[in-house]
């Protein structure tokens, strides 16, 4: 299963960043990458215990399964740049890791959450087996399917061209079935087909290398690669991307680096205020994530195919 990648709501002067986080009751685990390289955290429950412990937050995780939860739905709100959150990223322990510090403000009185993610710069092939590879497979895919309804379009040629021989041995009235060809009979000047295709377009046969010509001119929608291009350039095209430079994680300020806090007063339209009171604690697994549009993988041969039925 492919991750699921969004925009780092990150203000720092560096390449645009896409994070995957996943979280559950024994821990989390988030991806962030460039697009060159990509780094990670895996951090159970454990782990996220004694750093709770370590950093004195304001949720207690060890108090009950609740809190443990709370605790992580906070992180994941202040990664997508929920309303009172901040993030900074720094250098991280190591060369090439990275510290990305959340901050996240509470319901008064409580003082603000912070919570730092600690990130290992993964291998190489870390990047081929999350990001190239799963494209790969959607490519491949995207092919076969394309493959797949274009033999269907043929069957159901197939299927016309029968019945408009019936309908021409019968001599029937094409009106009684397609109302925008009253009156229209075989024998005018070619079959009944070719002059009901006159009228209505989706009745010729179709011409694959006519449809090939024209979708060769509208971009390809497989769901992961659109996901990352539209995150990235934030317009859905790839026409400015360019590799991030090598080694710019090295101007990021010094570790422990901490970002603003999110002052009391400050208000933001339509955002949704954080509460952490025990009734208002409780977990939606669908808060915080945005209502997103599924890509329609078939896109390109449905658009085209639409037009060609005369249904656009």
């Amino acid at each position: 299963m492919s991750l699921k990648w969004k925009r780092l709501q990150l203000i720092y002067d560096g390449p645009p960043l896409l994070f995957s986080f996943a979280a559950t009751s024994d821990g989390y685990q988030i991806y962030i990458t460039d697009l060159t390289y990509i780094w990670s955290e895996h951090c159970n429950r454990r782990a996220i215990l004694k750093r709770a412990d370590e950093q004195n937050t304001t949720i207690d995780p060890s108090e009950d399964p609740e809190q443990f939860r709370v605790l992580l739905q906070k992180i994941d709100e202040a990664l997508r740049g929920s309303s009172g959150s901040s993030l900074s990223l720094n250098h991280g322990r190591s060369p090439e890791s990275l510290e990305l510090v959340a901050i996240i403000r509470l319901p008064t009185p409580l003082k603000p959450l912070k919570w730092p993610l600690y990130l290992s710069k993964e291998p190489q092939p870390s990047s081929t087996g999350h990001l190239l590879l799963p494209m790969l497979r959607e490519i491949a895919g995207f092919d076969s399917r394309e493959r797949a309804l274009l033999e269907q379009i043929k069957h159901k040629d197939w299927v016309l061209g029968k019945l408009f021989d019936k309908f021409e041995t019968m001599g029937m009235d094409l009106g009684t079935v397609f109302p925008g060809t009253a009156g229209l009979r075989a024998g005018r000047k070619g079959t009944t087909m070719e002059q009901a295709a006159k009228y209505m377009k989706g009745v010729a046969p179709f011409d694959e290398q006519a449809w090939a010509n024209e979708a060769s001119h509208l971009s390809p929608a497989s769901s992961l690669a659109a996901n990352l291009v539209a995150e990235v350039s934030g317009s859905g095209t790839a026409e400015d991307f360019s590799p991030a430079q090598d080694k710019w994680w090295s101007s990021l300020p010094a570790l422990g680096t901490v970002p603003a806090i999110p002052q009391e007063g400050e208000k933001e339209p339509d955002r949704h205020q954080p509460s952490v009171s025990h009734d208002e604690m409780e977990v939606d697994t669908d808060a915080g994530k945005e209502t997103e549009d599924e890509d329609d993988e078939f896109e390109v041969s449905l658009h085209s195919f639409n037009i060609y039925m005369g249904w656009d």
